[in-house]
């Protein structure tokens, strides 16, 4: 695994992107051609709060990635139409689907199981020095059947040296257009767990595994980072 240590998530952004262009090698999924890492990344950002928190060269500003982050921490009421995505982080972390009397509840209705509030606030205020404040994502019962599924797959969460760390496990990730978005959405989560406990925000680590760049679908937008980095 290769790692890379950073201050701010633009930093580290932009020098992922770096990585990727100098080792990558070339896949073609049936999403289209990508530049893979040839394994798991792991990036640790020791200030997620700290600006920049979004690379100039990104295509989510602001305001897009705070709309992710609000959507990150939301239950999002499914419709039962072909509208409903296949699925909503925010639904599997505070709505995790759960099988009762052979019927799956949950997942957006509001009567699945809350992961934030009872594996990771209540487990921490119980017990600080816990190593068991973790949330899934996946779940294996209706996701493979599905088009899509989580990306964002596991997160868990410790308080050491009375700091709230993080830590992310992607199995697949768009490090171009997505990453960026992903570490400021997920910081922003990290903030927010960190608040409730009223404890410092410490670092987060996201390992990302399948770190690619779709260098054709996304071409401007790499030559903006391609400039930026003098790459």
């Amino acid at each position: 695994m290769r790692t890379i240590e950073r201050d701010t998530i633009a930093e580290a952004h932009e020098n992922v992107i770096r990585l990727i262009l100098l080792d990558g090698v070339m896949v073609t999924t049936k999403h289209g051609d990508t530049i893979e890492y040839p394994e798991a990344i792991a990036i640790k950002i020791n200030h997620p709060m700290k600006e920049p928190r979004i690379s100039s060269c990104s295509v989510f500003n602001k305001e897009m990635s705070d709309i992710y982050a609000a959507q990150l921490l939301s239950i999002i009421p499914k419709t039962g139409t072909n509208k409903d995505f296949d699925y909503n982080c925010g639904n599997r972390w505070m709505d995790y689907p759960q099988m009762i009397n052979g019927s799956i509840i949950g997942d957006g209705d509001m009567s699945g199981f809350n992961q934030v509030e009872n594996m990771i606030i209540k487990e921490l205020h119980k017990d600080p020095s816990s190593r068991r404040a973790v949330i899934c994502s996946i779940n294996p019962i209706i996701d493979y059947t599905k088009t899509h599924i989580p990306c964002i797959s596991f997160l868990q969460f410790m308080i050491r040296n009375e700091k709230l760390n993080c830590e992310v496990y992607i199995r697949s990730n768009d490090m171009l257009s997505a990453w960026g978005a992903d570490a400021y959405s997920l910081s922003t989560v990290h903030q927010v767990i960190a608040e409730n406990l009223n404890i410092e925000q410490g670092f987060i680590e996201i390992i990302s595994n399948s770190a690619h760049i779709y260098f054709k679908r996304d071409a401007p937008e790499l030559m903006k980072f391609r400039r930026k980095i003098n790459f």
